[in-house]
């Protein structure tokens, strides 16, 4: 029987993969720093817990981890899996938590399918850094020496798995070959259990959006564009990290003087959230997938992202959402009040969203088959 071993320093996306492991019947472990509690029950008694040190330290002060100690848990978590972790057919790692712990399995005659959400390390920081300089926001370039390490995996990898052509693209331009780099499209991060209902007198219109990091999220655009529209009995509600959102002053004080704008940094149901909008937005300058998208389609709210998302490749424009370019806060304005201004539009938008993430679950090109297929396919 093929063993897998996974090995995510943080969850990822990797729990929809234990998801996919756990209805099939290959053998697989799972290396994590993410609590038992946080994963799909079916594959807890496969996992082995490896806490973050500096995360835990984080956790018991309050303090915000520092990019350098962040990079110092990955390669820890990395020590750890590399010490500890048995045999196996396929080791499947995430970026930056891998690079011992794949040369010690390659050696061994493993496969070595590295997890990279995101695009093109040199890429994504590029466009952060013109980011942040255009925004006047702090930024923290990861260190060369973890510049570096990336850059090794991506090597050393038998197989590269991003979720998004956008993705892929950016490793094709750095010279990967197309037979290196494997798309495969993700799913929503939970299963939905209710569909978005319609009430035909509503009181206030909630445009919802979601990201820890309002700089790659691109929230700026999307303050900027809601506070021109001022649309009447309208909430724009933003779960995110305020300590983030405080390293751009000029935008979080924005935020804190517009009563059209709620803060949210914690929701105990997520499919509640979506639930509570009647539009989704997310502007991202930088987003490998951004499962948002599908998780909002899935329970039937349009979306508005742009073409720096790799979840936009799966919707419809004009039919089930909007696509953009980055940065382009006519092109929100013009969407939301489109969208605000036609109730039955926006009912249809939602219907065909809805139906559209349906259609992608049951196809044969959905992330479930198509990850149990390629590491069948890697071992032969």
């Amino acid at each position: 029987m093929t063993k897998i071993i996974l090995s995510s320093g943080l969850r990822f996306n990797a729990g929809i993969t234990a998801l996919s492991l756990s209805q099939s019947n290959l053998e697989y472990t799972i290396y994590t720093s993410t609590p038992k509690n946080k994963w799909p029950i079916n594959c807890r008694n496969n996992i082995f817990f490896r806490p973050l040190p500096f995360k835990i330290i984080n956790y018991l002060t309050g303090m915000k981890r520092h990019r350098r100690l962040r990079e110092m848990d990955a390669r820890i978590f990395d020590n750890i899996v590399s010490n500890f972790s048995g045999e196996c057919d396929v080791f499947h790692g995430w970026a930056t938590f891998s690079l011992k712990s794949s040369k010690k399995h390659k050696k061994r005659g493993s496969k070595f399918l590295l997890d990279r959400a995101c695009p093109h390390i040199l890429f994504q920081e590029q466009l952060l850094i013109e980011e942040a300089e255009l925004t006047k926001s702090v930024y923290s370039p990861v260190s060369k020496e973890f510049l570096n390490r990336c850059i090794e995996e991506y090597d050393l990898a038998d197989k590269i798995i991003v979720p998004s052509n956008y993705s892929a693209d950016s490793f094709i331009n750095q010279g990967f070959k197309k037979n290196k780099i494997e798309v495969l499209r993700l799913d929503a991060n939970f299963v939905p259990k209710k569909k978005k209902i319609w009430k035909s007198k509503k009181k206030n219109f909630i445009l919802g959006t979601i990201g820890g990091n309002p700089l790659r999220k691109g929230l700026k655009y999307l303050v900027d564009a809601w506070q021109s529209l001022k649309l009447k009995d309208a909430t724009l509600l933003i779960k995110t990290s305020e300590i983030e959102l405080k390293k751009n002053k000029e935008l979080f004080n924005k935020i804190k003087n517009d009563d059209s704008i709620k803060i949210i940094s914690y929701v105990k149901d997520i499919e509640s959230f979506y639930l509570n909008c009647d539009l989704f937005c997310l502007p991202s300058i930088d987003d490998g997938f951004g499962m948002v998208v599908l998780e909002a389609m899935s329970v039937g709210i349009p979306v508005i992202t742009t073409k720096n998302v790799g979840a936009s490749e799966i919707i419809k424009n004009n039919i089930n959402g909007f696509v953009g370019e980055k940065r382009d806060k006519l092109f929100l304005e013009c969407k939301i009040l489109q969208l605000y201004s036609n109730p039955d539009l926006l009912k249809s938008f939602s219907e065909k969203a809805f139906s559209s993430y349906k259609e992608y679950i049951k196809s044969n090109n959905n992330y479930h088959r198509n990850i149990i297929n390629l590491y069948k396919d890697i071992v032969i």
